[in-house]
């Protein structure tokens, strides 16, 4: 997903949108590789943590390896690595959510209800009231909620409600992300900052669930490859789409952009896993898609040209 961060307009848009587009679905793929590495009998703790570890490894490798070491000072660091909690409790409540649950395409419509959460979040921090465009967008969201997640077709019945709280907790704690993301060190060299908030989220899933997968012989039989898939398709590749395209297109239009991770993973649910998706629900995604896209949209139409 997209972080809500400040970002200048760049000299390649087109560019920018398509490494924006790439990121998001390398995001809505993630489920689906959680969901056939359960199949192959792993638990959430041992996919989460395999998945931060090699994604921390990688993101250092690639800071080291496209920018010179540069000396921090300890708070700063420090800072980093807190602000990188709420991205490893993201990944704990998801994939313990997507594990409950059963269901990649409800997981991932559970997590975009960070969307009206962090709206909420945003006024009451400032303390001010939602404008009427956010309550709009808030409303629409509520609505498409309610049509992809299967409610009115009674579909919930027989889905496990600890799922739902994990589910609305990956949202929250998401919110939390996006809140951060745009106002810890700024002035931290991208690819660092990127690595040393990799970093807190490892630490936060070690906390969460001890790294036996590196001793249990887990990786030796079949935890490898969906470790380096969901290193690649979560915290490598969207941090190398997004801190190249976002700032050539801006974070309105990255936001918008950004939405097709609800489609993706949906769609490779579907495709891959054979999950049933029946119409309401997908115009339930539309509609969720619309109430992210609307208000953003509308900014950008009133922004000088």
């Amino acid at each position: 997903m997209v972080p809500n961060t400040d970002a200048t307009t760049g000299h390649e848009p087109l560019r920018g949108a398509a490494l924006v587009v790439l990121g998001a679905v390398a995001y809505g793929l993630l489920a689906t590789v959680v969901r056939l590495a359960y199949a192959r009998g792993f638990s959430p703790g041992q996919v989460v943590g395999a998945q931060m570890g090699f994604g921390c490894v990688g993101l250092w490798m690639l800071a080291f390896g496209l920018r010179t070491v540069k000396r921090l000072e300890a708070r700063v660091v420090l800072g980093l690595l807190i602000a990188g909690i709420p991205t490893g409790l993201t990944g704990a409540f998801y994939y313990g959510a997507v594990h409950e649950l059963g269901s990649a395409s409800l997981a991932i419509v559970l997590l975009f209800q960070f969307t009206w959460m962090g709206v909420l979040l945003d006024a009451a921090l400032a303390r001010r009231r939602p404008t009427s465009d956010e309550v709009a967008s808030l409303t629409v969201l509520f609505v498409g909620t309610i049509l992809a997640t299967g409610v009115v077709e009674g579909s919930l019945r027989a889905l496990a409600p600890i799922g739902f709280v994990l589910g609305l907790a990956s949202a929250a704690s998401y919110a939390a992300v996006i809140f951060v993301s745009g106002r810890v060190a700024l002035e931290v060299d991208a690819w660092y900052r990127s690595a040393l908030l990799g970093t807190g989220s490892m630490l936060t899933v070690f906390a969460l669930h001890p790294p036996r997968f590196l001793v249990d012989g887990s990786l030796a039989h079949g935890l490898l490859g969906p470790s380096f898939a969901t290193a690649l398709l979560g915290p490598i590749v969207p941090t190398i789409c997004f801190a190249i395209g976002v700032p050539r297109i801006g974070a309105s239009l990255a936001s918008i952009l950004g939405a097709v991770e609800l489609p993706a993973a949906m769609i490779a649910a579907r495709l891959i896993l054979g999950e049933p998706t029946s119409a309401l629900q997908w115009l339930g995604m539309l509609v969720i898609l619309a109430g992210i896209a609307l208000p953003r949209l509308r900014s950008l139409r009133a922004a000088p040209r």
